[in-house]
């Protein structure tokens, strides 16, 4: 008896998970969020930032592949979502290197991981839910933004965390011009490395 209600039971947690993905699913493509915008403040009306002074302790870093994350209805296809997030991963990696910071393949010691997300903003965004800043202001539902976060190496503590908008909304669909993309990737790279550059006490550049 004991063994057919714990059988129950797990066939209804599995249910609900399915049914939980599944309709995550009709909502956004991709899911990959920052572990935490509770402590994001707005420097800018479209930049939220969060840094902590242990970055200043690295001068290396391990960026990870970039993923996307975008409403369902956006029709762009995901061939194409994944090499825009290349690229911007690809930017972001040549923006750091120009400015003489060391970047490696493989987990080391000394080292902290960088994560990044081309991402679509939404009235649920976290974004709106988590900070306590005026960010609506700059950010409005439906535009592109970078996201990006600063790890321990082991992944499980945020040192830092940006979220960042062209100062004039952009859609994921306007990244498909590559001239478009191309600038805002550069613009948006430049924006996370003066963050770094800032703890770091350079000049900025």
């Amino acid at each position: 008896m004991f063994q057919i209600a714990r059988t129950s039971c797990y066939v209804m947690f599995s249910l609900l998970v399915l049914c939980s993905l599944g309709c995550q699913s009709k909502n956004s493509i991709g899911t990959r969020k920052l572990a935490s915008y509770a402590n994001l403040y707005a420097q800018h009306p479209t930049t939220l930032v969060y840094m902590q002074s242990d970055v200043s302790l690295y001068n290396a870093f391990l960026i990870e592949p970039a993923h996307y994350r975008i409403d369902a209805k956006t029709k762009v296809r995901s061939a194409k979502l994944r090499a825009l997030a290349s690229q911007l991963q690809q930017t972001i990696h040549q923006d750091l290197l120009s400015a003489g910071y060391s970047l490696v393949n493989k987990p080391q010691p000394g080292v902290v991981r960088i994560r990044i997300v081309l991402a679509q903003t939404s009235s649920s965004s976290s974004v709106y839910a988590q900070t306590k800043d005026h960010v609506t202001q700059g950010l409005t539902p439906g535009q592109a933004v970078v996201e990006a976060e600063i790890l321990s190496l082991d992944g499980t503590e945020q040192l830092g965390a940006l979220v960042i908008a062209p100062s004039q909304p952009v859609k994921i669909k306007d990244l498909l011009d590559e001239k478009t993309a191309n600038d805002i990737f550069k613009s948006w790279a430049k924006q996370l490395r003066l963050q770094i550059d800032d703890m770091h006490g350079r000049s900025s550049m």
